[in-house]
């Protein structure tokens, strides 16, 4: 299903674009409710790193190979992965919005919204995502980092233990 939407949007069918988009949007919205953290909360809005995140992932979409089911979803949370990384190394501000000026949103995340396939949609799953989000948090870094790159980015135990410099049967004990 991702390659057969990659080569419609690729193509320039805008319908696929979408569909491509909102395929990982549940996925990338918890992905940066869980990786953003207690710190970089208070800072950022999981919806701009959101927002900024698809502006990449649309900008780099010509660097996306598909490989199949949830590749794009996989590959959009390493984009949110990396962005993650540079706000909490420049440790700036994000840009607010002035109280009374409501920010648009992106035509894919307000598609996202308003099809019912986006987190928007029920609140059954945004408390869902958060009490998952509280749960990670509770976890030790080294625990949470290793479950954020299994699950989310879908790296191997050994992508992961290179990543990290544990050896791979110490990922397999933080994993489990």
């Amino acid at each position: 299903v991702t390659e057969q939407l990659f080569l419609r949007a690729r193509a320039g069918e805008s319908p696929a674009l979408e569909a491509l988009f909102a395929s990982a949007g549940d996925r990338l919205w918890l992905f940066v409710e869980l990786r953003l953290g207690p710190r970089l909360r208070t800072e950022f809005e999981p919806l701009d790193v959101v927002q900024e995140t698809w502006v990449s992932a649309l900008e780099g979409l010509e660097r996306f190979e598909p490989r199949g089911q949830g590749s794009f979803a996989a590959w959009v949370c390493r984009i949110a992965e990396h962005r993650i990384a540079d706000l909490g190394r420049r440790g700036a501000r994000a840009k607010r919005t002035p109280p009374g000026r409501p920010q648009a949103l992106s035509l894919l995340i307000e598609a996202a919204r308003t099809s019912g396939s986006g987190p928007f949609s029920a609140a059954a799953s945004l408390e869902s995502h958060e009490a998952l989000a509280n749960a990670v948090g509770r976890l030790d870094e080294p625990d949470r980092e290793a479950l954020l790159m299994r699950h989310f980015e879908e790296l191997s135990l050994d992508e992961i233990a290179h990543r990290t410099g544990a050896s791979p049967t110490a990922v397999r004990r933080r994993l489990g």
